[in-house]
């Protein structure tokens, strides 16, 4: 094998349990460690900024999402308009008006 070394006694070691194996290993573990780190930092950045976004783009469109009503008497009499009716019409014009006006 290529990771044992043999000296003649018939004891093998092994490169892997050597001092500069864990020191590597830990080495390793620590990049590992700070990889970890950094993407969840990303992760969190990702998030404050969504929530961030979206609280801008809710926050301006709550203006947006309201209902307004105006009431505007208006007063639609004939003459005041300046219509002028035959006498066939008059009677659908007197209908209209209080159709309008809300009187029965």
């Amino acid at each position: 094998m290529a990771d044992v070394t043999g000296d003649g006694s018939g004891l093998t070691k092994s490169v892997h349990t050597s001092d500069e194996a864990h020191r590597r290993l830990r080495r390793r573990y620590n990049f590992e460690w700070r990889f970890k780190a950094i993407g969840m930092a990303a992760i969190a950045l990702a998030a404050f900024a969504l929530i961030a976004l979206l609280s801008t783009v809710l926050g301006n469109a709550v203006g947006a999402m309201r209902e307004t009503y105006i009431t505007i008497p208006v007063q639609l009499d004939m003459e005041v308009i300046g219509v002028l009716l035959t006498p066939i019409e008059t009677r659908s014009a007197v209908e209209i008006s209080m159709a309008l006006s809300g009187s029965h």
